[in-house]
């Protein structure tokens, strides 16, 4: 319970060293959120449009054409964008969480001093960097999932995209899919602070901090 309380404090506490890795990690929900709610219904109303135009246009469907074409091209454009925010989101994430459980190896001999086991302090460690995660990433996917709604309705809306468009638009079943994907990314160093911890002495990391 003790690891538990503490885990919570310990965001508030640490928020200065939070200071690059939040900002970070919200900018890539954010443009993953946008970009992934523009590619998927732009790519989901492409390929159903395909199966279902199999014949030859007349004259008065060039207009429809031509929003079938833009919605096709904005899906894969947003695809191609969203592949390189979630590599390049990825690196960045996974290497500032890396500098940022590295810099607090020596307040781990605090928590030695006081009396918690290496369970209690990877667990503790653990909930602090989980928690931020989901509340940072659900926020910036939502925001960025409701900005790509409302540009899409108004692209819909002066007529550059297809009005069938709109019977795709809102599906966030990816959401859980990118929380876990991030929480992937910070298994890495949490995996590395649980390797060290097994191999220091208590002391050594006291004597670290003074």
């Amino acid at each position: 319970m003790f690891a538990w309380m503490h885990a919570w404090k310990n965001i508030y506490r640490q928020r200065k060293r939070y200071r690059l890795f939040v900002p970070l990690l919200l900018v890539c929900a954010l443009l993953s959120g946008c970009f992934l709610s523009i590619a998927a219904p732009c790519r989901q109303f492409s390929e159903q449009n395909h199966r279902e135009i199999g014949m030859e246009l007349t004259e008065t469907d060039r207009q429809r054409e031509l929003q079938d074409a833009n919605a096709r091209q904005l899906g894969q454009a947003a695809s191609m964008i969203q592949t390189g925010v979630l590599l390049v989101g990825a690196v960045a994430v996974l290497y500032v969480s890396s500098l940022m459980i590295g810099e607090r190896f020596s307040d781990i001999g605090i928590l030695y001093s006081v009396g918690l086991t290496r369970r209690q302090i990877f667990f503790s460690f653990f909930t602090e960097l989980c928690t931020v995660c989901v509340l940072v990433i659900g926020a910036g996917l939502t925001a960025g999932s409701r900005a790509a709604v409302w540009w899409l309705a108004y692209r819909i809306r002066v007529g550059v995209l297809p009005t069938g468009l709109e019977y795709y638009i809102g599906g966030n079943s990816w959401v859980p899919g990118c929380i876990a994907a991030a929480a992937g990314i910070l298994a890495f160093p949490l995996l590395r602070l649980m390797l060290r911890l097994l191999r220091q002495d208590p002391a050594d990391l006291l004597r670290d901090r003074t």
